[in-house]
């Protein structure tokens, strides 16, 4: 366990802990979001070509 030279205040650690334990876990959910195929069907529609923001450059050998 590592030691440091700092003081903490047990009250810090009794607010982190009091703030952990009322943390929930979610259930899985196995079934696709109703959202998530709605968004698949608007995207079925060819995207746009986009252009690169930047056209790399590359040292040639002959060049160092």
């Amino acid at each position: 366990m590592p030691q440091i030279d700092t003081n903490i205040p047990t009250s810090l650690y009794e607010q982190l802990n009091v703030k952990q334990s009322v943390f929930k876990k979610k259930e899985l959910v196995l079934e696709p979001a109703l959202t998530t195929t709605a968004a698949t069907v608007a995207t079925t529609e060819p995207a746009p070509i986009r252009k690169p923001m930047f056209k790399p450059t590359f040292k040639k050998p002959a060049d160092e």
